[in-house]
């Protein structure tokens, strides 16, 4: 074999192998970048939760009220993206709505109530199933989730 022979050989040789690898490279990067905007979306969507939460700690007393004054046992509400910006960053937010992302479309907040403790105009216990006109709620467990709707 002469040496240019020798030489398109080995030229040859390495465009298959690079052929062989690119590929493989390519996944890998993909596969990473999945990665890291799922762990992305995993953090701001813990970051939103942990907000809805202070939001529904802060709004519990006026929420408490309200629902006991219209004899509510258990209730799920829906939340505004506005009703979070003092709880979180304002580059989460774009034209008063939670910021979309690659991955996230928006976010679903919602909220549930549920009475854990009642009361008669005496204030004296009375189970928090039965409500009546003379016993109201006067305390509840507020829990909050967030779910992202994803992009197509």
């Amino acid at each position: 074999m002469s040496e240019r022979g020798a030489l398109m050989f080995e030229a040859l040789a390495v465009v298959g192998i690079i052929s062989l690898t690119v590929p493989i490279a390519m996944r890998q990067a993909a596969r990473q970048q999945k990665r890291m905007e799922d762990a992305a979306v995993e953090n701001q969507t813990r970051r939103i939760e942990q907000a809805l939460k202070d939001y529904l700690n802060f709004s519990a007393p006026l929420k408490t009220a309200e629902l006991s004054r219209q004899g509510i046992v258990r209730t799920t509400f829906a939340v505004a993206d506005k009703e979070l910006k003092p709880f979180l960053p304002a580059s989460y937010f774009d034209n008063g709505k939670i910021r979309p992302n690659k991955s996230i479309e928006s976010y679903t907040l919602s909220g549930e109530a549920s009475c854990t403790a009642a009361a008669d105009l005496l204030r004296r216990p009375c189970p928090p199933a039965a409500l009546t006109a003379n016993c109201r709620c006067v305390k509840y467990a507020f829990f909050g989730t967030a779910k992202p709707v994803r992009s197509r």
